[in-house]
């Protein structure tokens, strides 16, 4: 178990799939409080098959007291071209916690346990497109008028494993169920990619976000 001395927070490795039922239901009862912050429809059998839908999922917790104040889900996959690529299933982190590096210890810890070439996610979060742009910079798609090369739409294809992915924009359409638009993580710093996202995102769509690491 991990300390984080300026936090006083506590970290910790979960594999769902290796877990027991009991245990299995605990860790959704520990999740259930911050994961419902962030997808209000979600019941505690959604949040279970979504963390156990895949068999190599992986979970990082930061906790304050036993309380789960941040989570991330990944996976690792393995493309075509044996490139590895971390998928990110889902961050979030507690409101008063926010701010203080704690997205981006995530993503160091996951890439402390792994060599990837990729990184990737879904979202509809323009904050969370704000952090990876500050991660990546010119290695992250899509971009505002930045066209879209031929080996990234195959990637692109390959990692979302969905036809709802329009691969000249990265966008798929209908994946939400909640209209989410309104609350008020979906506010960004910036701008343009406030405004990225307003032109070119329906209420239930989401952008797949794609990077090179290195």
């Amino acid at each position: 178990m991990e300390i984080i001395m300026s936090l006083e927070l506590q970290h910790e490795l979960i594999y769902p799939n290796e877990l027991v039922k009991d245990d299995l239901d605990q860790l959704v009862s520990r999740l259930k409080k911050l994961y419902t912050w962030y997808s209000p429809g979600a019941t505690e059998e959604k949040i279970r098959v979504r963390i156990t839908a895949h068999p190599n999922t992986e979970i990082d917790l930061f906790t304050n007291n036993g309380e789960v104040v941040a989570f991330g889900i990944c996976v690792v996959m393995t493309l075509s071209t044996s490139e590895k690529c971390l998928f990110r299933h889902g961050t979030v982190i507690a409101d008063e916690y926010r701010s203080q590096g704690l997205y981006r210890r995530l993503f160091a810890l996951a890439e402390s346990r792994h060599e990837v070439s990729w990184y990737a996610t879904r979202t509809q979060n323009p904050r969370v497109y704000e952090t990876w742009f500050k991660l990546f910079g010119d290695n992250l798609y899509p971009r505002p008028a930045v066209p879209l090369s031929e080996e990234l739409r195959a990637l692109a294809v390959e990692i979302a494993k969905s036809n709802a992915l329009n691969t000249e924009t990265f966008v798929a359409r209908g994946v939400y169920k909640e209209d989410r638009t309104g609350a008020e993580y979906h506010q960004c710093r910036e701008p343009w990619i406030q405004e990225f996202f307003r032109s070119r995102l329906g209420v239930n769509d989401a952008f797949l976000l794609l990077a090179r690491v290195g």
